[in-house]
Formats: structure tokens, C-alpha cells, sequence
């Protein structure tokens, strides 16, 4: 894409260019778009939050920074060829147009971790003598390999960012050493230096997020997530979440969450559709106290709530009810106590159908995450979940299920050490590597790579037959196809999120 074609398009939205903007740190996101083999993706956009909490934080410590989030530029295609044209372009105007010290690649997934790679590349290629970092779980767990993958990248940022990053920008404008800085990796003499961990921030420090930092338009077509707080007191086998975050949970002040909430409404018109925590605990006082709060804005009608299904009560279903959240999404994962003892769930199939069962009775549309291809896993045990899924929706207990193939992320234990669980790693192509993938990347003793993905295919069969009976039922009731009824007060307009969680608007989804 020329710089003349760029400039044609902020004009069409009425956008203002500002030249050479001298910042510190540019801080890079690629998206959906960077992919050429997006799958099952229902976003319009990925929506950079780690960039944008980075980039908030160092400009509150007066270290200028700015962000450049591709799938907003990039215009989809299914030719990498045509992907990387377009992202060297636009890297090239940006580095032109900022000028920045420093440039920052945040690789939030590792599906995105190719495209982190080529971005860093075509940096150092644009602009040689930028200093160059990257970040995200990917990095953090494996960082030397990140540095031996290549050349063009600095310096690695392990863990959690902001105050990392701040300092390590401010050390390289400066020109002082980095060896002091905890939490980085990088090279010296032909070797890898990795300093000490850095003890977890704290989080009352983070300022609210500057939206403003994002392009107007992409805030407002965002489908945008909140989180409240960061860490896990959970260490479910197959998620990286307590290793990164840590091992507690850390809780952001209740009043920048509804400030964020508010500055999204108010100023972009772009209401969240879900609080996207690692689980929200109903036995907190936090949980009780961010309701309460949530009950003087206006929320997003789907908005959804994640949670686990041994930490729900009445009581907080009743303060969801309040604060005005209808949705609940709980991780029941399988229904194979041979599955959930490999998972370290701590949870039973019956006290899954239990909570499900109590969320519905209290009028919550219930949604559920399940895995197929779990170590433990093999075409008996997924029959059970199968069975489980197909019983739950007869049962009137569940109105969604997502279900994904296992993926064993870097930092988890079966990573780590795959032939002590059974599993066999099929391929190291990154991009395959994502929640959403429709091949699995492992195999496992007893469980085949065809037969998981038969697994997989049938549990999902189930899910879908459901979903559209669920979603049929519903639109007989209204005669008017381009709005769709919930319950008697409330109907949803074309516009809208679509009911069926999807994320999409609702005339370019179910009402079709």
C-alpha cells in the first residue's frame, strides 16, 4: 500500500495526520488480519488491551508512546504474499511518520508469533539502527529461542510489561546499561543473558486505559472485553495464566473499571461485551463491589461474565442479576473425571451440571467451554463429554457450548515435557497454534491425531444442532425478522450483538 493510498484512507475517515511525530517507544500489534488462515475468528478486529495497558502506563510516566495496531491498516487477505507486502508498507509510513527510539512487537498469542517475527524484521530492515523488543507469554517462556529465531530482535520482555518495558526504554534512550533491568532477556558476546524475574507490579499503579491512543473508528467497532484484575489462584494443567500473572489475583480498583466502561460509552459509543477475567470469584468482595458499580451504567444487553463452576452461588448470581449481566460463561471443559484429574480442575461433571442448572433456574443464559484431545483423553473418555454436552443442552442447563481442541502452550507443564504426558507434538507451525485452530497440533497415545479430530468434529456436531434449534425457537416468536425478542421487555435490533454469543452484530449473523 503507497503512502498516497494510506493518506486516501484516513481521509475517507475523517481523520487529522499529524508528521513526524518524535515519540519514544512505538509499540506494534499485529491482529486477525496478519493471518492469512483466520479460521474461526468472529472478531472484526483483535483488540490490543496488553498494548494499550503498556502504552497508558508509560505515558503516565511521561515516556511518550504510541501504538500501531495492524488489523486496523491491514486489509484481509488470504495471500501471506499480499499480507507481508501490506504490512511493510504501513510499517514504513509509520516508522516515517513517529520516528520513534524504540519499537516495541507485543506477541499477545502464539498464533501470532510468525507475524510478531516479520514485523521486528522489517523494523530493522526500514530503520536499522532502531532498538527493537518483544513481548507476550509466547516470548516470556520461550525467550531464547525467540533470540536465536532471529537477529532483528533486542531484546525480550519476560512476563508482565509495563514496568519492564518503561524501564528498559528509558535505559536504551538514554544509552545506560540493561544488565540491571529484571525481566528481560538479550544478547551479549554471542551469548543469551536472562536477568532475574521480576517481582509482579503493583496493580493500582496501571491507569485507566487512554482509548485515545487507538484509531477512533477501531475503538468503535472493537469488540471489547474488560478485565479487572490479573493471576490465577487456580493452576489448571492446560493454561499458562497463574505462571504469567501469577499465582494470586491482583485486582484492579473497581472505579478505573468503570471509568473505562464509561469512557467507552460516553466517548465511542461501544459497549463491552464480556468481563473477561481468568474467573471471577462469587465469594469475593470485589465481585459484589464491581456489581454494585455496574448497576449506575449502561451495559452491553449480552454482556457475559466468565467464571468456574465451583466458585458460583445465588448470591452472586443475584448481584450479576442486578448489575444487569444475563450471561455466564463456566469452564466445564470434559466430563471424563479421568480428564478433569489430568486437567487439576478439582470439579466433577455433577457439580458442573449442578451450576449450570442453578444459573438457568435464575433466568442467566448459560454458555460453556469444553476440550477435546486432553492428555487422558481417548475416543471413550470424549464420548463421555460428547454425551455430556448433548445432555446438557436437552436438559435446558446451557444455551452455548465452545468447544476446542487441545493446544499445549508454552510455559504449561505438558509443553515442557510432552512424552511424560503422553503427547506427541505434530508440527512447530506457530499459526496453528491457536484456541480456535480446526487441526489438532498433538497426538496422543490412544487418541489419534484423526481420531481426536473426529472427536472434535462430532461434539461440535451436537453443539451447533442445538444452537440453531435454541436460536429457531426463539425467532418463531417474533414476527419481525430483523429484531429478536429475549424475554418481554427487550428486544435486539439488527445492529446489536448477536444472542448467540458469536460476537458478531446480529444482521450478520443468526438473522440470516
Amino acid at each position: 500500500m503507497s503512502e498516497g493510498e494510506l493518506e486516501a484512507q484516513r481521509q475517507r475517515r475523517g481523520e487529522k495526520r499529524e508528521y513526524m511525530i518524535k515519540v519514544a517507544c512505538l509499540i506494534i500489534v499485529p491482529g486477525i488480519k496478519s493471518l492469512a488462515r483466520r479460521e474461526r475468528f468472529t472478531t472484526t478486529y483483535e483488540f490490543p488491551r496488553g498494548a494499550l495497558s503498556l502504552a497508558s502506563f508509560l505515558n503516565s510516566r511521561d515516556c511518550r508512546t504510541m501504538i500501531l495496531p495492524l488489523d486496523y491498516y491491514l486489509q484481509a487477505s488470504d495471500s501471506p504474499l499480499n499480507i507481508e507486502k501490506q504490512t511493510f508498507s504501513i510499517l514504513q509510513e509509520a516508522l516515517n511518520e513517529y520516528a520513534p527510539s524504540v519499537v516495541g512487537v507485543s506477541a499477545p498469542y502464539t498464533l501470532l508469533y510468525p507475524a510478531s517475527l516479520k514485523i521486528v524484521e522489517y523494523c530493522k530492515k526500514i530503520k536499522p539502527d532502531l532498538f527493537t523488543i518483544m513481548g507476550g507469554p509466547h516470548v516470556t517462556y520461550l525467550h531464547k529461542h525467540a533470540l536465536r529465531d532471529s537477529d532483528s530482535i533486542d531484546i525480550v520482555v519476560r512476563g508482565e510489561g509495563e514496568w519492564t518495558l518503561l524501564e528498559t526504554v528509558d535505559s536504551l534512550i538514554k544509552g545506560n546499561d540493561i544488565s540491571h533491568i529484571k525481566g528481560i532477556a538479550y544478547r551479549s558476546n554471542n551469548d543469551t543473558v536472562v536477568t532475574p524475574d521480576r517481582p509482579f507490579g503493583p496493580v493500582s499503579e496501571l491507569p485507566v486505559l487512554e482509548y485515545g491512543l487507538l484509531p477512533e473508528n477501531f475503538v468503535r467497532n472493537m469488540s471489547i472485553s474488560l478485565v479487572a484484575s490479573r493471576g490465577c489462584v487456580y493452576r489448571c494443567a492446560y493454561c499458562s495464566e497463574s505462571l504469567f500473572w501469577g499465582n494470586k489475583v491482583r485486582r484492579i480498583p473497581v472505579e478505573n473499571i468503570f471509568e473505562e466502561l464509561k469512557q467507552l460509552s460516553d466517548k465511542y459509543d461501544n459497549l463491552p461485551v464480556g468481563l473477561e477475567d481468568s474467573m471471577f470469584h462469587m465469594k469475593s468482595s470485589y465481585f459484589y463491589e464491581l456489581c454494585s458499580k455496574l448497576t449506575d451504567i449502561k451495559l452491553n444487553p449480552n454482556i457475559y461474565l466468565l467464571s468456574r463452576v465451583d466458585t458460583v452461588n445465588d448470591d452472586g448470581f443475584n448481584a450479576m442479576i442486578k448489575a444487569g449481566i444475563r450471561n455466564i460463561i463456566l469452564g466445564v471443559e470434559s466430563a471424563s473425571p479421568k480428564v478433569l484429574g489430568m486437567m487439576s480442575k478439582h470439579i466433577t461433571p455433577y457439580k458442573a451440571e449442578n451450576a449450570c442448572e442453578k444459573a438457568t433456574k435464575k433466568g442467566l443464559v448459560t454458555g460453556t467451554f469444553w476440550i477435546i484431545g486432553h492428555p487422558g483423553d481417548d475416543p471413550q473418555e470424549a464420548e463421555m463429554t460428547i454425551h455430556a454436552i448433548d445432555t446438557f443442552y436437552e436438559k435446558g442447563v446451557i444455551g452455548s457450548a465452545e468447544i476446542a481442541l487441545f493446544v499445549p502452550y508454552p510455559g504449561t507443564p505438558m509443553f515442557n515435557d510432552p512424552q511424560k504426558y503422553g503427547i506427541e507434538i505434530l508440527t512447530y507451525e506457530w499459526e496453528k497454534w491457536g484456541r480456535f485452530n480446526t487441526e489438532p497440533v498433538i497426538q496422543l497415545k490412544g487418541f489419534s491425531k484423526k481420531e481426536i479430530l473426529t472427536s472434535w468434529t462430532r461434539a461440535r456436531a451436537v453443539s451447533e444442532k442445538w444452537r440453531l434449534n435454541l436460536i429457531n425457537k426463539r425467532l418463531h416468536t417474533v414476527s419481525d425478522p430483523n429484531e429478536y425478542s429475549i424475554g418481554e421487555s427487550r428486544k435486539i435490533g439488527r445492529n446489536e450483538p448477536c444472542p448467540c454469543g458469536s460476537g458478531k452484530k446480529y444482521k450478520k449473523c443468526c438473522i440470516r
